[in-house]
């Protein structure tokens, strides 16, 4: 089978009515503003959504969740729980983190020399869309080395993101955020490197866009560093997928409307040994991709990874 694939979920999101409407708006405890696009998830379930650019949400619930717990998180501050029932009307404010608190140590970045990383190359493309099948925000994140050329520091000068032109969300100017992460001590995407709360929009019918990294000084470690993309559940980034959902042998639910999340981010199909620094983000934390099932003859015996091109600068 020859053509590019899109993925578009691993979680069959459940149907159920929609009984209890949650609002508030989330805030900065230091300063009193608003905190844009904060993620709000169901402790211990797959439910989740996202403030807007006012720190504001409009969060439909079930009845059987109206006494269950929400983490607040958002790149920059420290993550809060706090109970649905206390939330309705609420004002919710945010502790910064230590880390956005201190100083920032600027590097004088030469830009002599370059290196450029090109996930895209030669690969087959496929489309990762909300790998939660709408439930909740996600992320993908992929790890890069630091490159052998610079024996000094060196500095992320600038990350492209493609996107795939799935029917339904390419005409959307879909807002996303991207993150640049430490590796930790088991491999996994660990602390934000890039502290400042980096949202970005894809502009209708664009297949691709580069950000400029330097203004942020961001360091290559010398254990590497992830890139991630993440969706944000807002209002204008919301698109419908009709899908079918099979209850048994005998019993399909055709035509179902689900409410997904642009972009659909562009990917790459990889022999399953080249996942073993490819991750999504779960309710759960960070999990590898390359322990996803991907039995179908599709895939052809490949994993889908996230894919970006980056320069590095001296």
């Amino acid at each position: 089978m020859k053509g590019p694939l899109y993925l578009l979920l691993f979680f069959s999101p459940g149907i159920m009515a929609q009984e209890k409407i949650v609002t508030g708006n989330v805030r900065n405890e230091a300063t009193g503003e608003p905190i844009p696009f904060v993620h709000l998830i169901l402790v211990g379930k797959t439910s989740g959504t996202t403030t807007d650019e006012n720190g504001s949400f409009h969060w439909e619930l079930s009845a059987a969740e109206a006494d269950d717990t929400v983490r607040f998180s958002c790149v920059g501050f420290k993550s809060l729980e706090l109970p649905i029932s206390a939330l309705n009307g609420a004002k919710v404010y945010m502790q910064p983190s230590v880390e956005t608190l201190n100083e920032v140590e600027v590097y004088l970045i030469k830009g002599t020399r370059h290196a450029v990383i090109n996930d895209f190359s030669g690969k087959r493309s496929v489309g990762l869309g909300n790998f939660s099948g709408g439930a909740y925000p996600s992320a993908v994140a992929r790890y890069y080395e630091k490159p052998r050329k610079f024996s000094g520091n060196c500095f992320l000068e600038s990350i492209q993101v493609r996107f795939y032109p799935a029917e339904g969300q390419r005409n959307l100017p879909a807002l996303f955020r991207i993150r640049v992460l430490e590796a930790d001590a088991g491999g996994k995407p660990g602390k934000d490197i890039l502290a400042g709360n980096l949202v970005v929009k894809r502009e209708p019918l664009r297949f691709s866009m580069e950000v400029d990294m330097l203004p942020h000084y961001i360091r290559i470690p010398e254990n590497g560093f992830f890139v991630a993309v993440e969706h944000l559940f807002v209002r204008q980034n919301a698109y419908e997928e009709l899908r079918s959902f099979r209850v048994s042998d005998t019993l399909v639910y055709r035509d179902i409307p689900v409410v997904k999340y642009a972009p659909v981010f562009k990917g790459v199909l990889e022999h399953k040994d080249k996942g073993s620094g490819a991750y999504y983000l779960g309710t759960g934390g960070w999990r590898k991709m390359d322990r996803l099932d991907t039995s179908d003859p599709a895939f052809g015996r490949r994993i889908p990874l996230p894919a970006f091109r980056l320069r590095i600068t001296n």
